[in-house]
């Protein structure tokens, strides 16, 4: 005989099963959910891009490389000036929108705004560098002037750097600081095949060590970065370093619309200031010597070193019509240029007005006058 529980397993039927209510479905990232299936294409589509680089890239060049001396000048016709009207800026502190005008070979002037309200502005001169400061803390708001100085330069981007390097950069040339004459012997090159490959330059100089990096574009080489160090007891201390990105053609000439400049700041701690120029004017007609906004604003500037090398012209020298000041001896009846004492034109806009502002003297001396 069947045992009654038995019995009531063997005849309970499906029919007579009590439904059971539906499983709540898990929210988040299940397996074949919506959300994981959009991750996944997502992380595929990643992968897939970053496959299309190649991760060593072959050398331009099966025998000799570059000549040294033509990497560093370049057989590119080259840029005279650059005018960004809008370009952004990020540091440790913040994003700003950054304004510039640059001329070789150190000619510079820049603002720093947000939401269109002027922070600082800057203006660099073979001898001279201008400095507004209409927004920030109280005590260092004011007009301040003086030599030119890597300070001025920290002012605005937030870390020190030569004037001729800056420009430099931003003009697509090599920024040299060591002494090419004399390094150029015992330099070392190689190829560094990462993506996206770069010709290596290494100089030497007493205690400083730089690596200029050079890219193939286009068929001609063109800057893409350096790296500068200092020797420190048994090894080489980072100074700076310059990355160029994201090259776009300009005419003839190729030019990094994104640069990495890292460096110390002034508390000591190193410090990456990256720029975006979002619109380029290369060369553009106001800053031509020859255009008829060229002209110094200015009447009381000294007169500085003629620069006429750096444009690659000839041009003649202007005679203010003085006798006694410019007259020379000339056996071909040719008047020479270098001997005239004349004052060559500064476009307008690398000089900055005080108006507004109080004189504050020299920031980067020690000529600061209090608030």
């Amino acid at each position: 005989m069947v045992p009654s529980s038995r019995r009531s397993r063997l005849f309970f039927t499906a029919q007579d099963r009590v439904p059971r209510p539906p499983r709540a479905r898990r929210q988040g990232f299940t397996l074949g959910g919506a959300r994981t299936r959009a991750l996944i294409l997502l992380m595929a589509s990643v992968v897939a891009n970053a496959g299309c680089h190649p991760r060593n890239v072959r050398a331009p060049y099966q025998d000799a490389p570059p000549n040294p001396t033509m990497l560093l000048r370049s057989d590119q016709p080259p840029i005279e000036a650059i005018q960004v009207p809008k370009a952004k800026v990020r540091q440790r502190a913040g994003s700003a929108t950054l304004m510039f005008s640059a001329q070789r070979p150190d000619r510079f002037v820049g603002t720093v705004q947000i939401a269109g309200n002027e922070l600082v502005s800057v203006a660099l001169r073979p001898d001279r560098y201008e400095l507004r400061q209409p927004a920030g803390r109280p005590s260092l708001r004011g007009f301040y002037d003086g030599p030119p100085s890597p300070c001025a330069i920290a002012a605005l981007l937030g870390l020190p750097m030569e004037p001729k390097v800056l420009v430099s950069m931003l003009l697509g040339d090599a920024p040299v600081i060591v002494s090419p004459a004399q390094s150029i012997e015992g330099h070392a090159q190689r190829w560094e095949r990462a993506y996206p490959g770069h010709e290596v330059l290494v100089l030497e100089e007493d205690d400083l060590r730089q690596e200029l990096r050079f890219r193939w574009i286009s068929k001609a080489w063109h800057f893409a970065g350096t790296s500068v160090y200092r020797r420190d007891n048994d090894r080489w201390a980072p100074v700076f370093s310059i990355a160029h990105r994201d090259f776009e053609s300009f005419g003839e000439r190729h030019l990094a619309t994104r640069m990495d400049i890292t460096s110390n700041d002034h508390t000591g701690e190193s410090q990456t200031v990256k720029i975006h120029l979002l619109d380029v004017n290369v060369n553009p007609a106001s800053l031509r010597r020859e255009s008829s906004l060229n002209a110094s604003t200015d009447p009381s500037a000294p007169p500085v070193d003629r620069w006429d090398d750096d444009w690659g012209d000839e041009d003649v020298a202007a005679n203010d019509g003085s006798d006694a000041d410019t007259a020379v001896e000339d056996t071909d009846a040719h008047r020479s240029s270098d001997a005239v004492d004349e004052r060559p034109s500064v476009p307008a806009i690398f000089f900055l007005s005080p108006a507004g502002l109080r004189a504050r003297g020299d920031l980067c001396g020690d000529t600061a006058v209090a608030p």
